[in-house]
């Protein structure tokens, strides 16, 4: 029983090795509850928010920090100003936008992509702060 704890610290400090050497043929985004996204927007400041929503959907309210991508090319020109091993957080209103776009920037060979599950609705429903005008 002594070893269980050594083993799952091994098996975790594995895991986060194998994560951020990850292979371009491999890569996909991973989809997160929104607690788990806001403790990395917490947690690590050089992550890249991307709201994915229209532009007036963007105006109305959004997560604090994140940048607008309502189209491909807001997109690429982004991902273009970029680093591929930079974390990159995606949303919209619900998730399927996001999840369109993450895959578009899995292609250009972005590996660290994460879609908030439920959009900026659940984020709102947990009462996260947001920038409303």
């Amino acid at each position: 029983m002594r070893y269980i704890f050594p083993v799952i610290l091994i098996v975790n400090f594995l895991l986060i090795i194998d994560s951020a050497f990850c292979q371009r043929d491999t890569c996909d985004y991973e989809e997160i509850p929104v607690e788990i996204f806001r403790t990395y927007i917490e947690r690590f400041p050089n992550v890249v928010i991307i709201d994915t929503r229209i532009a007036s959907e963007y105006k109305k309210s959004h997560v604090l920090g994140s940048i607008s991508a309502p189209g491909k090319s807001e997109l690429y020109a982004i991902a273009d100003t970029l680093d591929t091993d930079q974390p990159l957080m995606l949303y919209c209103s619900h998730d399927q936008r996001s999840k369109t776009a993450a895959s578009l920037l899995i292609q250009k060979g972005f590996c660290r992509v994460y879609v908030l599950s439920g959009g900026v609705n659940s984020w709102i429903e947990h009462n996260f702060p947001v920038n409303q005008k």
